[in-house]
């Protein structure tokens, strides 16, 4: 299986429009944990947007801040979906076993029969070792 990307260095965190970013995000980071850290930071913001949706009214802005939410919970669903679409790269399914031939009832007739001469067979070979344990002193 070929190796899963990493991410890439990207800063953010601007204090204004000719200042540099204050924090970044490093380079060679598993993008499966850096996935899990955003879906983690996106539900925590939408957490916490919710409770103060709940406390403010319309004029406040509620209905902008509800829009936010919707927003967000789709960057939450899109990212649970990147997470399942890598999950399966790392970890694909396996092929389904392929359906059985349709024999037909002569080839089944002699298959079973087959496997009640192997079935006497070893009960044959059960009883003999049986009597020869029985036999013995």
């Amino acid at each position: 299986m070929k190796a899963l990307p990493l991410t890439r260095s990207t800063t953010f965190g601007s204090i204004g429009p000719d200042d540099h970013d204050l924090f970044e995000i490093a380079d060679g980071i598993a993008l499966d944990t850096a996935l899990e850290t955003a879906a983690n930071l996106t539900e925590g913001v939408i957490d916490i947007a919710r409770s103060i949706g709940c406390r403010i009214s319309r004029s406040e802005g509620s209905a902008e801040l509800w829009a936010a939410i919707h927003a967000l919970e789709s960057v939450a669903a899109i990212l649970e979906a990147i997470q399942g679409g890598l999950l399966e790269l790392e970890h694909p399914k396996p092929d389904p076993a392929p359906e059985p031939a349709n024999a037909d009832p002569e080839t089944l007739r002699r298959v079973w029969i087959d496997m009640a001469k192997m079935a006497a067979d070893e009960l044959a070979k059960l009883d003999r070792a049986g009597a020869e344990q029985e036999a013995r002193p």
